[in-house]
């Protein structure tokens, strides 16, 4: 005698209940970033902008390219930055910690050597009145030594996630290191601290690195703390 066939019917799944009771759900973990108003490659572009544009326009009034560390950090930023930009778009997932950590210090040191020790020409815009010509004249010093810092410094400690590792304050230290290899090397004329008779100019780098040592690390644990705090994350 023949049977018909019917589909069997499979049970329903039975789900575990929660542990944390009937009234409690566990719900899968989001992570909400605030979105960005401006492409990172843009601000990146911006950064390299101020930076070349400061250092271009120091040429004016030199036969040969000024060799003081704020016009070569800020062609060395520029250019750095400029590839940065590039990154943005073609691998976002990179950070560049390192390179951004380094560029920050650096030019901190550019920001405070030359402001507080020199005060040159750089403490032009609050010391007194200029006429329109001679800010026109030192708005390089502006853009080297206020302007680039800030702006590099604000990109690392704000937007940067990373990865912070605790050697990275002594890497940031090989790019000072090598300028004044040099500068002791070509025997250049430029900074009073470094020029007088004596052991002094050796106690003040060294004074000079222990700073910006420490300077590195307070300028990563504020970056660590923040990219570990907030959800803004600019990579």
């Amino acid at each position: 005698m023949s049977q018909s066939w019917e589909p069997r019917r499979l049970p329903d799944a039975v789900v575990p209940a929660s542990p944390l009771g009937p009234s409690e759900t566990v719900l899968p973990e989001v992570v909400h970033r605030a979105p960005r108003l401006v492409h990172v490659g843009w601000w990146r572009l911006l950064v390299a902008a101020s930076a070349l544009a400061g250092a271009a326009l120091s040429l004016r009034g030199y036969e040969v390219a000024p060799q003081g560390l704020g016009q070569v950090a800020s062609w060395a930023v520029g250019g750095l930055y400029v590839v940065l930009a590039a990154l943005a778009w073609l691998e976002p997932r990179w950070s560049w910690g390192l390179l951004r950590g380094g560029s920050a210090v650096l030019m901190l040191l550019v920001a405070v050597g030359y402001l507080v020790l020199e005060q040159g020409d750089g403490a032009w815009w609050w010391s007194q009145p200029w006429t329109m010509s001679e800010l026109g004249d030192n708005a390089w010093s502006f853009l080297v030594h206020v302007v680039t810092p800030a702006l590099v410094v604000v990109d690392y400690v704000l937007w940067c996630s990373g990865p912070f590792r605790a050697w990275h304050p002594f890497a940031w230290l090989a790019v000072p290191a090598a300028y004044l290899s040099y500068y002791r090397w070509a025997d250049l004329d430029l900074y009073d601290v470094l020029r007088r008779p004596g052991p002094e100019p050796t106690v003040t780098t060294a004074a000079f690195m222990a700073a910006l040592l420490g300077g590195g690390f307070v300028v990563m644990a504020l970056a660590s703390s923040r990219a570990s705090s907030s959800s803004l994350r600019l990579r």
